[in-house]
């Protein structure tokens, strides 16, 4: 996939993942309080847009330094590594 594309695509997705969380938190509040109880497709729904939006952002930190004008294999499973690592390493303090 070309570089441009791909940072396009996961710009959108950052982005518009973290707006429409913050809007719908906005919308979503009680008093300062979300429940879990009736809000749990939402949740879980961007639960996996984040895990995507995380993702998509260590590949595209990891092709910054490359010349190419396409990522290639190599840079898209070290920039998946990278995400699998942060994210096993976020549970590990959450826990």
């Amino acid at each position: 996939m070309p570089k441009k594309w791909f940072n396009i695509i996961s710009r959108f997705l950052m982005g518009g993942t973290l707006v429409s969380f913050l809007i719908w938190v906005f919308m979503a509040q009680d008093n300062g309080t979300i429940y879990y109880e009736g809000n749990e497709s939402v949740i879980h729904t961007f639960l996996i847009l984040f895990i995507l939006a995380v993702i998509a952002g260590s590949i595209g930190l990891n092709t910054m330094d490359d010349k190419s004008e396409t990522i290639s294999k190599k840079k898209v499973f070290s920039g998946i590594a990278i995400a699998v690592v942060f994210l096993l390493w976020r549970l590990s303090v959450t826990f």
